[in-house]
């Protein structure tokens, strides 16, 4: 990866980068977009896609009317102190 590219890279991340760190993020760059060019040549025909790591079950239940504060019983509305 070129200095104009870290260059513009930097630029839309707002950062501001010394020459010493553009320099070495080159090579880190190039070392990440090589890694991916090794994954992409990587053959997965009949292979299925995999949206989600773990197979989970969904539990639902029957919706319950209940109180939502059994302590409370009666009383319609909680009084708050004013905002303003």
């Amino acid at each position: 990866m070129n200095e104009g590219r870290i260059a513009a890279l930097a630029e839309l991340a707002r950062l501001e980068l010394t020459a010493e760190e553009s320099a070495r993020f080159s090579g880190q760059i190039d070392a990440v977009l090589s890694a991916f060019q090794n994954l992409a040549q990587v053959s997965v025909e009949g292979i299925e896609p995999l949206y989600h790591p773990g197979h989970l079950q969904v539990t639902l239940r029957e919706d319950q009317l209940r109180d939502s504060d059994p302590d409370r019983s009666g009383v319609e509305a909680y009084r708050v102190p004013p905002v303003l």
